[in-house]
């Protein structure tokens, strides 16, 4: 496992009443902004049940992560290049890190950290997408990404 310099939580809300198959937007993370990314790893339901940003919002569960996938618009750290889209619809399974405990709860997880090569991330111009049917939310809901950078 790579050492670790900084962190960030960042969040996605999908609001009360979203239906089907759409794309969140990530909000402009000034914190974040021209920060080299080295990795990034998702939580669900099952690891934090509420989320700390958005006070009251309740975090995906495992079945709304499987349907989950994460785009990321790149830059080049060493030109300042930009260079798009060149994360494109990584399951959000591949960046859950955390074995649940829970009987007869069926949480993916994978062990290594998913990393990147040298790059920085606009997030404003970043996306989760959700596959069809989607996600019904009652009252909104939270991903939660936290992000290792430099």
């Amino acid at each position: 496992m790579p050492k670790i310099k900084y962190s960030q939580l960042v969040e996605v809300v999908v609001p009360a009443g979203t239906s089907g198959g759409q794309s969140f937007y990530f909000a402009d993370q000034p914190q974040l902004r021209g920060k080299v990314v080295d990795s990034v790893e998702v939580v669900n339901s099952l690891d934090v049940t509420t989320s700390p940003i958005t006070a009251g919002n309740a975090i995906i569960t495992p079945a709304q992560m499987e349907l989950s996938f994460l785009t990321l618009f790149l830059t080049e750290a060493a030109g300042k290049q930009a260079i798009g889209e060149q994360i494109n619809k990584v399951p959000l399974t591949l960046l859950h890190r955390v074995q649940s405990n829970a009987t007869g709860t069926n949480s993916p997880f994978v062990l290594p950290l998913f990393q990147f090569d040298n790059y920085i991330v606009n997030w404003d111009k970043s996306y989760i997408t959700v596959a069809s049917p989607g996600i019904t939310t009652a009252p909104s809901i939270s991903y939660l990404l936290n992000v290792y950078y430099r």
